[in-house]
């Protein structure tokens, strides 16, 4: 007889994680090519700009997943509330800071536009998301940083509150009560057009999906087969689900194109919903596609190519217009060589970034604050 078998008994990371982070990445990447390049590309290819601005989506459902994997039944005193805090600063603030003074210099210089101090003061402690007006951030595409630092604050009081996946689902009817709230209200005043779903309050319900999905996977208690089989499902569902619902519901993303934003928060929830579904499949049984070398590696530096993505698209504009310039050439052709001449520049930096950053400052940080706080 087959052993059933709990996959979170023995592990502390989950590689298919990973994986899903790294192919999550590339096709921001592939995104922000067309969006901030300002490209053209045939009807062929307009599955891009319509669906992978879902990658960020899938980050934030991975970090809620991947916080409770890590953190559940963890914080439970103030020191260990200290340490959390500590480890998740750490993690992101150095090269969030350098970066931040990168493009302070680019709006010095290429824009002719200051950075005032408020702002700076703002980005520092990532307060910038509770803004209308500066929720971009300083760094182009830094939204979902502002996003993920405030959630990173009220976690520890999630997992708390959270003890079960019943728990979850309520606390989670909540989050969806909140999020359709405040995206109403702020989409019928006059505020950026991308702020009410860029807004904390309108993505808390991406997280609360990834922690009911932790909670799942918690209690999982499957055969072999039954694992393969919901990672099948969860494959297929996730393109049955973008194909049915894009039908019903209409879903247009042109924040980096225009000033024009239709977006269905509605279709957005239920999405969200797929998309942890898929994770949460993955995790039990991924496929080799998803979860190889390749995509763990994309996953590793993830957050390294999130922050310098942009501004390798930045520098690289006029190299798309000449790749698009050459004769005979087709749109889609172009662009497929702007990705790619993109993804070969910003990997290697990232992977330097992740390892003076991520690994290096960050364990700087750790071990001079440690004995700040007592931890």
């Amino acid at each position: 007889m087959e052993n059933k078998t709990n996959p979170i008994q023995h592990l502390n990371r989950i590689s298919a994680l990973d994986g899903l982070k790294g192919i999550a990445s590339i096709i921001i990447v592939a995104f922000h090519v067309l969006g901030v390049g300002v490209l053209d590309i045939s009807n062929n290819l307009q599955f891009i700009p319509k669906y992978f601005a879902f990658g960020v989506a899938i980050f934030l459902i991975i970090s809620a997943f991947s916080l409770s994997l890590n953190y559940d039944n963890k914080i439970n005193s103030s020191s260990s509330f200290l340490a959390y805090f500590l480890n998740r600063y750490a993690r992101i603030t150095p090269l969030f800071l350098f970066m931040m003074i990168v493009w302070i210099f680019i709006n010095n210089i290429n824009f002719k536009t200051s950075v005032t101090y408020n702002d700076i003061i703002i980005n520092i402690f990532y307060l910038y998301n509770f803004i209308p007006s500066k929720y971009a951030g300083i760094i182009w595409a830094s939204w979902p940083i502002g996003v993920l630092f405030i959630f990173y604050l009220v976690f520890p009081l999630i997992i708390i509150v959270n003890k079960s996946i019943k728990s979850a689902i309520v606390i989670q009817c909540i989050f969806i009560m909140i999020g359709y709230s405040i995206y109403s209200f702020f989409n019928n005043l006059y505020y950026p057009p991308a702020y009410p779903y860029s807004c904390f309050f309108s993505q808390l319900p991406i997280f609360g999906f990834g922690i009911i999905m932790y909670y799942l996977f918690k209690s999982s208690n499957l055969k072999k087969s039954d694992r393969i089989l919901i990672s099948i499902i969860g494959l297929i569902g996730i393109f049955i689900a973008f194909y049915v619902l894009s039908k019903l519901f209409s879903y247009e993303l042109k924040i980096l194109v225009n000033d024009k934003i239709n977006n269905n928060i509605g279709y957005y929830y239920i999405m969200g919903l797929f998309m942890a579904f898929f994770i949460y499949s993955q995790c039990l049984y991924s496929i080799p596609v998803i979860d190889n070398i390749i995509t763990r590696f994309y996953g590793k530096i993830s957050y390294s190519l999130y922050l310098l993505h942009p501004f390798v698209i930045y520098k690289l504009k006029a190299f798309y217009q000449s790749i698009y310039s050459i004769d005979g050439i087709s749109k889609d052709i172009a662009y497929f060589l702007c990705f790619i001449m993109t993804l070969i520049i910003v990997t290697p930096l990232a992977y330097l970034f992740n390892k003076i950053f991520e690994e290096r400052a960050s364990f700087m940080i750790k071990t001079l604050l440690k004995p700040v706080f007592k931890i």
